[in-house]
């Protein structure tokens, strides 16, 4: 009943049916948080999943070291207009799961979001010479998104030869 509310817009209606679900089934709080937050994302919710994902933190829903409403929390703040506690937010994700791309990945598109190409050039540069050398298909698949970003990046900011550089070993990366 509660995702059947947020999909028509009605989102205080949707909160006491997540809520009791929550208190019928405290084991599942986690996922129902989880759900109930990207129910209300991609409802374009943003600010309201925001504090969804904020109150899983919060409430410790997850092992301490387990990363995801903070990656989920930093989209939904981005597009709240809240960069700085994206920002937060994304690299404490990417701290506790250091080993993985995606993660490093999501600081990157947040500072392009907000439109700190510097800053997103460092940080697309970075990703990718942290994880250039990964052979897992994901892995390989955010080093090749980063190096589009980036020559992106470099060719907006009037470097064409990084730009062209980029794109050059973007293409031969595909093959």
């Amino acid at each position: 009943m509660a995702e059947l509310l947020i999909s028509v817009g009605l989102f205080d209606e949707a909160r006491s049916f997540y809520r009791q679900a929550i208190e019928l089934a405290p084991r599942e709080a986690a996922d129902l948080t989880l759900a109930w937050g990207l129910a209300l994302f991609v409802s374009d919710a943003h600010e309201a999943a925001a504090e969804i994902f904020q109150q899983g933190v919060d409430q410790q829903l997850l092992a301490e070291d387990d990363p995801t409403f903070h990656f989920y929390l930093a989209v939904a703040l981005e597009l709240s207009g809240k960069t700085e506690q994206a920002l937060v937010a994304a690299r404490h994700a990417a701290a506790l799961r250091p080993e993985s791309a995606e993660f490093a990945a999501r600081v990157a598109w947040i500072l392009q979001h907000a439109g700190r190409d510097a800053e997103a050039i460092d940080a697309n540069r970075a990703l990718i010479d942290k994880f250039r050398d990964q052979r897992d298909p994901a892995t390989r698949e955010v080093v090749r998104n980063a190096r589009f970003m980036l020559s992106h990046l470099e060719g907006a900011a009037g470097n064409q030869a990084a730009a062209e550089i980029q794109a050059d070993i973007r293409k031969q990366l595909q093959n």
